[in-house]
């Protein structure tokens, strides 16, 4: 049986100074995890300097590719862009701002590997979101539940 290839795709929006800590990591977890060819960072229009790091990393690894959007297009449209590209047979989707630890990857995979078709984690405290962020996101996992024999 062939090994399932993976492929995590990173929106980027003016990260620069969080760049280098993500790239040791992803570095780590791209040796650790059989399968994870491809890691696609998805540049937002960032004005900073994250584009250019993004490209010198780019160089420097394997598997690793640049996705570039004209202007500041957000997140979910970023994520898409990175989807439509990407070539695994599953598609990780991770925020470049290391508020969730790469790290846990593994274990998401690992429930692939047993079968589970979607896998997903839900932070357990949201520290520094608004009231309104908070309670948005606890009715979609609600939802997303309900819709699914996900626990």
């Amino acid at each position: 049986m062939t090994e399932k290839t993976l492929s995590l795709v990173l929106p980027v929006y003016n990260e620069s100074t969080v760049l280098p800590l993500l790239f040791t990591r992803l570095a780590s977890l791209q040796r650790d995890i059989p399968g994870l060819d491809e890691i696609i960072f998805v540049d937002d229009g960032s004005t900073d300097d994250s584009f250019a790091r993004l490209l010198e990393a780019a160089d420097s690894h394997s598997g690793w590719r640049v996705l570039r959007l004209s202007r500041n297009f957000g997140q979910q449209v970023a994520l898409l862009a990175g989807m439509q590209h990407a070539q695994g047979d599953a598609v990780v989707l991770l925020d470049s701002d290391l508020q969730d630890p790469p790290e846990l990857i593994g274990d998401m995979v690992a429930l692939w590997h047993q079968g589970w078709d979607v896998v997903y984690g839900v932070r357990r405290s949201r520290h520094g979101e608004t009231w309104a962020k908070r309670v948005s996101s606890k009715l979609f996992y609600r939802m997303l539940s309900a819709l699914s024999d996900i626990d």
